[in-house]
């Protein structure tokens, strides 16, 4: 619905994968992952190069996600402190990353990178993530973030492949795996907290796409 809030959020990649996802709200707050637009390279074959970066100037990223995105009213977009560093490899030193997404008309404010934000991160997607059966097996309470299935294909094979960090007791995914669907997902969830609402059934337009998955309608 265009009355929906919608969000943009970037974790940025040169070398690595950049994870770009827009999420909308419904009324209840509940976040639908709705468009996915992730740079990872691919071999002769049109094989996934796992966690493999497409080294994309970050104009032609930006270019890209204006694109994607017009005609739509973006309220709030995040992305990782790092953007708005000056470096060097995938932009001029001294300029920084953000500029050039910001000349294209994508704007972006950081999200919070904390000491403990990692940690806060990763509760905030359990928070997301959580749902609820009842005695007959079916979801009484449905998850704060649903991903759409055929658009996301990036984040559903990345997501639960994540493993946690050992040397941190499993408070942290590990962060050399290929956790950049992960970590603008999470951020996400870091800045919009879910404070479920108590409903009886999915949406009626997810019950339907679910039943069509499950064969249950032509």
């Amino acid at each position: 619905p265009a009355d929906w809030l919608r969000y943009r959020v970037l974790d940025w990649g040169y070398a690595r994968p950049f994870a770009c996802y827009w999420i909308a709200v419904d009324y209840a707050g509940r976040g639908y992952v709705y468009r996915e637009y992730y740079g990872v390279a691919r071999d002769s074959k049109g094989s996934v190069r796992a966690n493999v970066g497409l080294q994309l100037e970050p104009t032609t990223a930006a270019t890209r996600i204006a694109d994607l995105e017009r005609g739509e009213k973006i309220a709030a977009a995040w992305t990782g402190p790092d953007l708005f560093s000056a470096g060097t490899g995938d932009t001029t030193a001294g300029i920084r990353r953000s500029e050039y997404f910001s000349r294209q008309g994508v704007h972006f404010t950081a999200w919070d990178a904390g000491p403990d934000s990692r940690k806060a991160k990763k509760a905030a997607v359990h928070e997301r993530l959580h749902y609820e059966r009842d005695k007959s097996g079916s979801v009484s309470e449905w998850p704060g973030l649903i991903f759409l299935a055929d658009a996301t294909p990036h984040a559903q094979r990345t997501i639960p492949a994540m493993e946690y960090d050992p040397a941190r007791g499993g408070e942290d995914v590990d962060s050399t795996g290929e956790d950049h669907s992960y970590d603008a997902i999470a951020a996400w969830c870091l800045m919009r907290p879910w404070a479920p609402k108590k409903q009886d059934e999915a949406p009626r337009w997810l019950k339907a796409q679910r039943a069509k998955s499950r064969g249950l309608v032509g």
